[in-house]
């Protein structure tokens, strides 16, 4: 499976042209955005033949080489994975407070870059419980032996 991104008319003519149809620019039920969107059932039947005659990567490799948007669509345990997003920090290994970098763990980064702003993940999230002492007894004001006793009910 391949997703293409032919969503404005330049992009289409050249996807037609990449297809070995360049006349299907000028068929009026594919000529305009508005027009692919009320025959999109017509004009997938004419992608699919397109792509099912080649493999996903060369039809990708054809696309983008056209400067058409496409990819090939994998599941999300790939795409996470993959060399490219992972180099844009879109996702990012997971470390563990205590085991440091579990295998084949990827949380979403911050594929966002500013030049003049640092940004990041400053810690990991906290263990269970891990606060209770702060929530309870700094912000609440609950004395140690409180909090014991709802940690003896299993309240906390």
């Amino acid at each position: 499976y391949l997703a293409i991104c032919a969503y404005t008319d330049v992009f289409a003519h050249s996807l037609y042209q990449v297809m070995g149809r360049p006349a299907l620019a000028q068929d009026e039920r594919f000529r305009t955005r508005d027009m692919r969107v009320q025959y999109a059932p017509e004009l997938d039947v004419l992608i699919g033949e397109w792509t099912g005659s080649r493999t996903t990567a060369e039809a990708v490799a054809k696309l983008v080489a056209a400067g058409i948007p496409a990819a090939e669509v994998r599941k999300p345990s790939a795409a996470v994975r993959d060399p490219r997003v992972v180099a844009r920090n879109e996702t990012v290994p997971m470390l563990h407070p205590k085991y440091g970098v579990v295998d084949d763990v990827y949380a979403m980064g911050l594929p966002i870059k500013f030049s003049q702003a640092t940004a990041g993940f400053d810690e990991p999230p906290p263990s269970m419980g891990e606060h209770n002492q702060t929530v309870y007894g700094d912000l609440l004001g609950y004395d140690a032996k409180r909090i014991e006793e709802l940690r003896a009910q299993g309240i906390i």
